[in-house]
């Protein structure tokens, strides 16, 4: 399949599509981590690399574009980032299934397994795994169900929850937007693991 930066891949296009929210997982957990650093803040301030965020859905977009709109201060979005992660309540994560998918991130070690920002890793690298397999032509049924499974039990509830928090508490149009870019990748991860295929087609 062609590759296109910009536009959505295929449905069946399962590599593109698990490569593309690795990649948007491993972004937002850096985000919060820790306060944006000015190299991270300046790429969220950059119009042109932000054409480029890898999910295409609309509440990505719209948060794309809100972006490319603003100009904060570092000094305003520490604030707003220290506030957010005071203020919000994580729902419980299902840390069982980190252990099941051999997640052993440094955030697990810096921020301990109750933190949206090991989620977000444990997500992007179960996401890797799956575009790895694919491509290998390997059977990634188990893979999908432990991702589905996390989901399912509370890991999804405690990111809607958790956005819904930064909506709600945000000051700043960058935490505004990136609440949105949440939310589409929120929703792609949901579609992308309801993808009734999970074995790759061998190749003769």
């Amino acid at each position: 399949m062609t590759f296109d930066p910009l536009v959505r891949p295929a449905d069946g296009d399962i590599a593109s599509r698990a490569v593309r929210l690795a990649t948007a997982g491993t972004v937002l957990a850096m985000v919060f981590t820790q306060a944006p650093a000015r190299a991270l803040l300046h790429n969220f301030q950059d119009s042109e690399l932000l054409e480029f965020w890898p999910l295409r859905d609309g509440d990505s977009q719209s948060g794309v574009q809100l972006l490319q709109n603003t100009r904060e201060r570092q000094y305003d979005v520490h604030i707003d980032y220290n506030q957010i992660i005071h203020d919000t309540q994580v729902h419980p994560i299902p840390t069982k299934y980190f252990a099941a998918a051999e997640f052993a991130g440094p955030r697990r070690q810096l921020l301990g397994d109750q933190h949206v920002a090991v989620a977000l890793a444990f997500i992007g690298d179960m996401c890797a795994k799956i575009a790895a397999k694919w491509r290998a032509e390997d059977d990634c049924t188990a893979l999908f169900t432990l991702l589905q499974e996390f989901l399912n039990e509370s890991g999804g509830g405690a990111l809607v929850k958790f956005i819904k928090s930064i909506e709600a508490g945000a000051q700043t149009t960058t935490f505004a937007a990136i609440a949105m870019l949440m939310r589409g990748f929120v929703k792609e991860l949901a579609d992308f693991c309801e993808n009734p295929q999970k074995t790759p087609e061998r190749r003769p």
